[in-house]
C-alpha cells in the first residue's frame, strides 16, 4: 500500500494518466483518425454537434465562450464581462467594477480550448498588462475559490419539456 502511494503522488504518473496535463497535440491526435470515422458511420459530417445542441457547432472549440455563458440563468454563472479587443481598458474596468467583480478575477480568451490563456489576475496593472499582449476578445470572470470543480454531461433522452399534471 505505502509503493502504490508513492506511486500515485510521482508527477510522472499523474501526468500520464490524466490527460488534462496532456500535450494538446497528443491529446487531439487520435480524434484526426476517429472523428471521420465516426462521421462515416453516423452519415453525417457535424455527428457530434448532437452532444452540445445548444452551443454554436457543438462545442468544437470554435464558439464564444461568452455567448455560451448567456444561455446559464444567471443565478448559477459566474459574473462575467466581455473585453473585446482594442477597447479602452478604463471602461474594461469600469464594466469590471459595474458588474460587481473584485481582484483576484479570472481572464480567459473568449475563444479556446483546454485552459489556453487563462489566468488569475490579482491587480488591475496586471490585467492591463495581460490584456494588451494579445489582440483577440477577453472574459472576465469573478475568481471562485471553491475546493472542488465539476463539469456535466448528461446523456440518454432529456426529459419532457411539457410536464403534465395529475387531476
Amino acid at each position: 500500500m505505502k509503493r502504490w502511494s508513492q506511486i500515485s503522488r510521482n508527477p510522472f504518473w499523474i501526468k500520464l494518466f490524466n490527460w488534462e496535463y496532456w500535450p494538446t497535440l497528443a491529446f487531439y491526435w487520435p480524434m484526426f483518425v476517429y472523428g471521420p470515422l465516426l462521421a462515416l458511420r453516423s452519415r453525417h459530417a457535424c455527428f457530434f454537434t448532437a452532444a452540445n445542441p445548444g452551443i454554436l457547432a457543438g462545442g468544437l472549440g470554435l464558439e464564444s465562450k461568452f455567448a455560451t455563458l448567456q444561455n446559464i440563468p444567471e443565478a448559477l454563472r459566474p459574473k462575467s464581462v466581455l473585453a473585446p479587443r482594442g477597447r479602452d481598458l478604463a471602461l474594461t474596468i469600469e464594466d469590471i467594477r459595474r458588474a460587481g467583480i473584485n481582484f483576484p478575477l479570472i481572464a480567459k480568451p473568449d475563444i479556446g480550448y483546454r485552459g489556453f490563456l487563462v489566468k488569475k489576475m490579482d491587480t488591475p496593472d496586471q490585467l492591463r498588462a495581460y490584456l494588451s499582449l494579445y489582440p483577440i476578445d477577453f472574459i472576465i470572470q469573478e475568481y471562485l475559490d471553491y475546493p472542488k470543480s465539476l463539469g456535466f454531461c448528461i446523456t440518454g433522452c432529456p426529459m419532457p419539456i411539457e410536464a403534465k399534471s395529475a387531476p
